[in-house]
């Protein structure tokens, strides 16, 4: 069976992520992995109708507008006098690098029409273990209207 056209996109994005980092996650339901300095985690947020990029046809389309986070996890050393921000802009601009560094980035292997990157926010967690940076991208792809394995134009 083939993937809805959101998880080809997914799988795109995490692809190019690997070619930064090897220790780029998709989370399980069960997490069973502990986050180390330089883990990446790759998770959809929401998926929304997009009715102006959307037009008739036989069948008609459907645009969507799919909301990706790519999380960067950094724990360095407690020894460390480097500041965390700049860990954090390095990470910010390496995520950016690695998903936009080929022709027609945007397109995610011809699956979407249009790609934004949106923000870049500071996280820490709640006990201090570890900080990191978010990285907030939205991804606009075409499907038939009822069948959102089908990617159009």
């Amino acid at each position: 069976m083939s993937e809805p056209v959101s998880e080809q996109i997914m799988a795109v994005v995490k692809s190019r992520l690997l070619g930064y980092t090897t220790d780029t996650q998709r989370p399980t339901r069960i997490g069973t992995w502990r986050p180390k300095d330089g883990t990446i985690v790759v998770t959809q947020t929401t998926i929304e109708r997009d009715d102006e990029l959307s037009y008739a046809g036989n069948p008609p389309v459907q645009a969507w507008n799919m909301g990706v986070m790519v999380a960067c996890v950094l724990k360095p050393s407690d020894r460390d006098t480097v500041a965390i921000d700049t860990y954090r802009n390095r990470l910010w601009a390496e995520v950016i690098k690695a998903c936009c560094d080929v022709p027609r980035w945007h397109t995610w292997g011809e699956k979407a029409i249009n790609s934004l990157v949106n923000s870049a926010e500071e996280h820490t967690d709640d006990n201090g273990a570890f900080a990191g940076v978010k990285v907030m991208m939205m991804i606009t792809f075409r499907t038939d209207e009822g069948n959102p394995f089908n990617v159009r134009a």
